[in-house]
């Protein structure tokens, strides 16, 4: 499937589920629609959509998936991510959290990948964000985080100037709990 991505422009994409060993919180098993000449070594962006029971981020995703460049896990039920989570995916440019139960980021999320461009974190219930959350991105272009409970309803950023008038926003709506 060709899957518009804002940063990755056309790309194959899959859209999958994954099972999870309830006390590791590691993948198990992938099930993912492909295109009859494609496998998951050709996706560059995975789509795990209103999989509600996932609660965390899926360790061992990168093992399935070793050449991602974009994540969309919208509706999942994750209630936390951390840096940890996305060690393995140091290629990513675009990630989507939209619409999950993540109530906190921490200021190191983004720490090893530094290529990302594109954030949304829209519709999670957001009350604490890293102040330094965004410092490791050189190269972000747009951070979507309207519907959260600690930031404006406008709350998009397309520029440099614009991403920097949201980490004042962050750092004054959305205090870190630790740094």
């Amino acid at each position: 499937e060709d899957y518009y991505w804002d940063v990755l422009k056309h790309t194959y994409t899959c859209d999958g589920s994954v099972t999870i060993e309830t006390q590791t919180k590691y993948v198990t098993k992938v099930t993912a629609n492909h295109l009859d000449t494609k496998n998951n070594h050709n996706v560059h962006g995975l789509l795990i959509v209103h999989q509600r029971d996932l609660e965390t981020f899926p360790r061992g995703i990168h093992e399935h998936f070793r050449n991602l460049r974009g994540i969309d896990f919208e509706g999942c039920g994750l209630t936390s991510i951390s840096s940890n989570d996305l060690m393995h995916l140091p290629h990513l440019l675009q990630v989507s959290l939209d619409d999950n139960k993540i109530v906190e980021l921490p200021h190191d999320l983004f720490v090893h990948n530094p290529k990302i461009q594109r954030i949304d974190l829209e519709g999670n219930p957001l009350l604490h964000i890293g102040s330094t959350i965004f410092k490791p991105l050189p190269d972000l272009r747009s951070v979507f985080m309207r519907h959260t409970s600690c930031t404006s309803e406008n709350s998009l950023a397309f520029n440099h100037q614009e991403i920097k008038n949201l980490e004042w926003e962050i750092l004054i709506e959305c205090p870190a709990t630790y740094e």
